[in-house]
């Protein structure tokens, strides 16, 4: 039976004081445990390019919005955002203030984690709707759902944070919770995105390891051949199913998460342009610049020194 029942006033209450607490300031901050990260923004943000690991993001107050294609995903007090695979979005927070600013958390998919809980699962614990997609079928909206919050995962979030605040607690339950949290979210309305990019064997799993690989290897030098073989689709299959999920080309994809990395080194570590664009599989700091420019909007320089704190996973 699908989770539908809504937060209570009380829930919804204590998770806004719980994340404004832990987010006491505009801009990201790390959890007490890995892989739960609390955001906040005090005012609405143009549209800026962001990459969003696999993770299920879990709004208190506010809203914001992710735009992938032609699609529009919409976050806040009453859905959450879940994604199976790392996805480059252009997001913008968009009801925001000092006085009721916008609050969300962030917890990261563990493959690990969601490898068990579908071994522990029978297939009749996933009879629900997938939304007219079968579990092979590539389509882009299986990487990317918003989803209403439900009682449960509303509380379940707000036991995590309370476990975190005590360091037993978060020893021994709050992995567990982070367990709970991901199991509502895999045998929910959305769950039919997680599920797909788990199971081995379907075409959706094969993109999402390729996917995977470009995120973390991003410094290699991809062919499309050398995608679609890791994969283990021919070239031509490989780019349509590609773009159907990621709304760009590999190559476009590769060099979205480049720039976005060199950005981060250049922002969190200090580096110059030259010195990232190199890091990151740049052979030219000019082709690296135009490129940056076009996707942020300004050159380096100027575009990291104006630069504000962003959601960014």
């Amino acid at each position: 039976m699908l989770d539908t029942a809504r937060p209570d006033f009380e829930t919804k209450a204590r998770l806004t004081d719980l994340i404004a607490r832990h987010a006491h300031t505009p801009g990201k901050v790390e959890g007490a445990i890995p892989g739960v990260e609390f955001y906040r923004a005090e005012e609405p943000t143009e549209c800026r390019p962001v990459v969003y690991k696999p993770c299920i993001i879990i709004v208190a107050q506010g809203s914001k919005c992710g735009l992938l294609g032609d699609n529009r995903y919409e976050y806040n007090a009453y859905n959450y955002l879940v994604l199976s695979v790392p996805l480059p979005l252009v997001a913008r927070v968009e009801e925001a203030s000092p006085e009721n600013p916008f609050l969300s958390m962030c917890i990261s998919v563990d493959p690990v984690m969601l490898g068990d809980l579908l071994i522990d699962l029978d297939e009749d614990d996933l009879c629900l709707d997938d939304g007219g997609y079968g579990e092979t079928t590539v389509a882009m909206e299986q990487a990317i759902h918003a989803a209403p919050l439900s009682d449960h995962i509303a509380g379940a979030a707000v036991r995590l944070i309370e476990a975190m605040d005590h360091e037993t607690e978060r020893k021994v339950l709050a992995r567990q919770i982070m367990r709970e949290i991901l199991y509502r979210v895999l045998v929910g309305e959305r769950g039919a995105c997680l599920r797909a990019a788990a199971r081995r064997g379907g075409k959706f799993h094969q993109l999402a390891e390729v996917l995977r690989t470009l995120h973390t290897d991003y410094t290699r030098s991809f062919s499309v051949g050398d995608m679609a073989s890791i994969a283990g689709m021919s070239a031509t299959a490989f780019h349509s199913n590609f773009k159907a999920i990621t709304s760009m080309t590999p190559l476009q994809y590769l060099k979205n998460i480049r720039l976005h990395q060199a950005r981060n080194m250049m922002l969190h570590d200090g580096l110059n342009a030259s010195t990232a664009a190199f890091r990151v599989g740049y052979a030219s700091p000019f082709q690296f610049s135009r490129e940056y420019k076009r996707l942020f909007g300004a050159p380096p320089s100027r575009e990291i020194r104006n630069a504000q704190p962003e959601y960014v996973y």
